[in-house]
């Protein structure tokens, strides 16, 4: 279910990563919510 989206957001999260490395903890904690808000919309 979405096997594409944690994909894209893990590949953007890595350039992020090289881009900006003070942020990563936060953009790591705004992705796991945005898949998880994702996937919850998904399964309804």
């Amino acid at each position: 279910m979405g096997s594409t989206y944690p994909s894209v957001s893990i590949s953007s999260f890595s350039v992020v990563l090289r881009n900006y490395p003070i942020i990563d903890m936060s953009y790591l904690l705004f992705i796991a919510v945005l898949e998880l808000s994702y996937d919850l919309y998904i399964l309804q």
